[in-house]
């Protein structure tokens, strides 16, 4: 436990790590709070590695004042041999620029093929957009396919885009499909 006065700062980690022969196992709660930059941060954090299989598990708050951001971060990761796999669920707020992003994303990363599920909303209010867009991308060697609705409104340049495309781009070959309103 850590706690500084003069640049108002305290940290306090709670670290327990097992290795036992190629088996590495972390655990890490961890909980930081700066008063000078008004960032506050909690971390649980648990890392096991064995051989070529790694998990972590990860919960992170944060917010910072001064920027007006705050971060809520649910992301679980397992990466084994050449496989990996993200899952994360994300709400972002920024008051001065007036962004809020939610995200549910899911990311399989295996040997040459990647497929991503995204679920998105984003409304900014500066620009006075609002894009919602719900996407699933999967690249295999040099075959992509993209599947996309997505409803765009922005109203300084009042334009409004209501799209639905499927792309599929192979080597010598692209597909699309799109309806524009």
């Amino acid at each position: 436990m850590v706690v500084k006065e003069d640049c108002r700062a305290t940290i306090v980690v709670d670290a327990m790590v097992v290795k036992e022969d190629g088996r590495v196992t972390i655990v890490v709660d961890a909980m930081v709070v700066k008063e000078d930059g008004r960032v506050t941060i909690v971390v649980d954090a648990m890392v096991v590695k064995e051989d070529c299989r790694e998990t972590m598990l990860v919960d992170a708050i944060v917010v910072q004042e001064d920027g007006k951001v705050t971060i809520v971060v649910d992301a679980m990761v397992v990466k084994e041999d050449c496989r990996a796999t993200i899952v994360v669920d994300a709400m972002v707020v920024q008051e001065d620029g007036r962004v809020t992003i939610v995200v549910d994303a899911m990311v399989v990363q295996e040997y040459g093929r990647v497929t991503i599920v995204v679920d998105a909303m984003v409304v900014k209010e500066d620009c006075r957009a609002t894009i919602v867009v719900d996407a699933m991308v999967v690249q295999e060697d040099g075959r992509v396919t993209i599947v996309v609705d997505a409803m765009v409104v922005q109203e300084n340049g009042r334009v409004t885009i209501i799209v639905d495309a499927m792309l599929v781009s192979a080597v010598y070959g692209i597909t699309t499909h799109h309806s524009i309103k």
